[in-house]
């Protein structure tokens, strides 16, 4: 749009970012959290991302350790049912085989919940290794005193 000579800009269109993402990679964000100030933003932010992908893959790992759960009995079953009716082949050799990658695969998803286990129980923030001082903190006498003079003065 042009008015009196010069252009102005319609600001129309807005885009909202509505998601929470989180940049994982210090480098674009600028600084590293440093290892003294374990409750920065970034840090916080970086732990809670951090926390629900490990939730997320775990979920991932039980659903993939069902549906192989799943897949070996059917395979089992298709391999008992076709030994009855036609004997033994090729195809329940196939079967089996299969019953063993599922088996394989199942067991491997198992080891990664166990360790995805593992590191949700750890906690996020580690202890401090000394005490924290509050020599230097009041027992809030100093805010009631301050209370009561505002009504004294109103």
């Amino acid at each position: 749009m042009e008015s009196n000579g010069r252009q102005t800009e319609s600001t129309d269109f807005v885009v909202v970012d509505d998601e929470d993402r989180v940049d994982l990679n210090f480098e674009s964000a600028g600084a590293a959290p440093h290892a003294g100030d374990p409750m920065s933003a970034v840090r916080v932010r970086q732990l809670s991302a951090m926390r629900r992908g490990a939730y997320r893959t775990r979920s991932y790992c039980f659903i993939g350790l069902g549906l192989c759960a799943v897949a070996a009995v059917q395979l089992s079953i298709m391999a008992v049912r076709h030994v009855r009716a036609l004997g033994w082949e090729w195809r329940p050799l196939g079967y089996l085989c299969g019953v063993a990658a599922a088996m394989m695969a199942g067991s491997f998803l198992l080891r990664q919940v166990a360790a995805l286990n593992r590191e949700l129980r750890r906690p996020a923030v580690t202890e401090p290794e000394a005490p924290p001082d509050f020599s230097t903190l009041s027992d809030g006498s100093q805010r009631w005193k301050n209370l009561e003079d505002m009504q004294r003065q109103a």
